[in-house]
């Protein structure tokens, strides 16, 4: 079976996500936080890298590069273009909302625990 590496981000991504919705279910310990706050952090650098990438060759097919000899090719395979558009759309506004999500993910884990401490602190001391 030939996955290619499509099949592999995707069969990664699947393993992610079945790990994130046990932790959404079931409270975790600071160690497991941190490999689920590192996967998420992984997951969204290789997507920003990949989208980047894809960027590029966008670029290289609108403009062309005259001095490497490579002509535009947008004029002749517009529908190329607009669909490597959209996925350059797309994939920027998954690394934003991936970069959301691990912001939130760390705000709920760590300053919501320090803010309830600190307010247990100050109540019990009164």
């Amino acid at each position: 079976m030939n996955f290619g590496s499509m099949g592999l981000r995707i069969v990664l991504q699947v393993a992610i996500g079945n790990v994130s919705m046990m932790a959404r279910t079931s409270p975790c310990s600071s160690s497991e936080f941190h490999v689920l706050f590192g996967d998420f952090s992984i997951t969204a650098y290789i997507l920003l890298s990949g989208v980047s990438a894809a960027s590029e060759v966008l670029y290289l097919a609108d403009e062309g590069m005259p001095k490497a000899q490579w002509e535009a090719m947008c004029e002749t395979y517009g529908y190329f273009c607009h669909m490597v558009t959209a996925s350059i759309v797309l994939g920027f506004l998954a690394v934003i909302l991936m970069a959301v999500l691990s912001a939130r993910n760390l705000f709920h884990n760590f300053y919501r625990k320090s803010v309830y401490l600190s307010k247990m602190r100050h109540s019990t001391l009164t």
